[in-house]
């Protein structure tokens, strides 16, 4: 290289830069295209097990080629402490350096659910049937991480749950009033993050009505979702599916940084514990399979009763005091509730108050059976 050439390269390396903006999507275009041919080629099979175990496989397979070694995509459950179990997940993002399979067999395997990242169900077609399952799936998982019967969103306790689909029996806009409605009955804290329908695009939670493009605001998913639409050009189909695999990547970056590894002990601990307890109760002749949140109320058309209110006097004025503890549901729900507790005469309260202060400015000394 002559001394006049390494000035102007050197001009140009200082002063510019070699760009493809375009690099990325065309990239992605191949793995977008090798997608849909998994799905044509999922025609042949007929028994609907076996189709869902050949595209779990495909797109376990793809996703897995963009994970860090720390991370891997796993078939199985989702458990707690109190061996609380989630539903079976097609996909769940593990973070091996975290924890691992507390007990597994050669195709699946119950995971600690401080090692749970993220979860991907896959459709090859969602409907609204198959979206209303998801949700409880998702919620099923979820709130194994969370304090249980309150939900309350923490920085280092969310699940990143994104459902992958090749198509949908329904219009875009018809799919997306429904999902609407239905995220609109789950506590914030405790719905789907993300749905990418190859042949609609993908729907992501907005913040005062517009998509950001903020892992927090996705993570949080306090509003309502919209689409950000896939169009007939493939470039815009390959950028959706680099976004859907990117805020997976994301999201398990945040949350590898923030969680504690898996404390094994208190999976043998608790259990042991609370076993030890129900001994004790008399009543209890067969095994135990549900945690039920006692201080629940349930739904006007529900045949279950309600639970009843905590009646306390003051002992200082003897004014009477009916406490109900407000029942798990979304922000908007939960002042709903508050409202109309108030207007019965009754004083709402939440699961964890212990204490309240009288008008008399006496500190009554609630009590409600707290969360074992």
């Amino acid at each position: 290289m002559s001394s006049d050439d390494f000035s102007r390269q050197l001009f140009n390396a200082l002063n510019s830069y070699d760009v493809n903006l375009e690099f990325v999507e065309d990239w992605h275009k191949e793995t977008l295209e090798s997608l849909k041919s998994i799905k044509e080629q999922s025609k042949k099979l007929k028994n609907p097990r076996h189709l869902g175990d050949y595209l779990e496989e495909k797109i376990n397979g793809i996703l897995n080629k963009y994970l860090p070694k720390r991370y891997s995509l796993e078939k199985g459950y989702g458990i707690n402490h109190f061996s609380g179990i989630s539903g079976e997940q097609d996909l769940l993002l593990i973070d091996n350096s975290l924890g691992a399979a507390i007990c597994s067999t050669d195709t699946i395997g119950y995971y600690p659910i401080e090692c749970v990242l993220a979860s991907v169900e896959v459709k090859s077609t969602l409907t609204y049937e198959e979206l209303r399952k998801c949700i409880i799936s998702c919620i099923n998982l979820k709130k194994l991480l969370l304090e249980p019967f309150v939900y309350a969103d923490h920085a280092s306790k969310r699940i990143f749950y994104s459902i992958f689909a090749y198509s949908s029996k329904h219009k875009p806009e018809a799919f997306l009033k429904r999902l609407n409605v239905e995220m609109a009955k789950v506590p914030e804290s405790l719905r789907p993050n993300c749905i990418f329908i190859i042949s609609h695009g993908i729907y992501l939670p907005t913040v005062s009505g517009y998509i950001i493009f903020s892992l927090p605001d996705i993570q949080k998913c306090l509003e309502e979702f919209k689409l950000l639409e896939s169009t007939e050009k493939e470039k815009q189909e390959a950028q959706n599916f680099v976004l859907f695999f990117s805020l997976l990547i994301e999201h398990a970056f945040h949350q590898s940084s923030i969680r504690e590894p898996v404390k094994i002990s208190n999976y043998v601990i608790q259990p042991s514990i609370w076993s030890s307890q129900i001994e004790k109760i008399d009543k209890y002749k067969e095994p135990v399979k549900k945690f039920i949140n006692k201080h629940n109320v349930w739904p006007e058309n529900s045949k279950s009763q309600g639970a009843p209110g905590i009646e306390i006097k003051c002992s200082k004025c003897e004014k009477p005091y009916i406490f109900v503890v407000i029942p798990p549901g979304t922000l908007k729900n939960t002042e709903n509730f508050k409202g109309s507790f108030a207007a019965q005469g009754l004083t709402p309260i939440d699961r964890k108050v212990s204490t309240y202060s009288c008008e008399c400015g006496n500190l009554l000394k609630i009590n409600p059976e707290s969360n074992p």
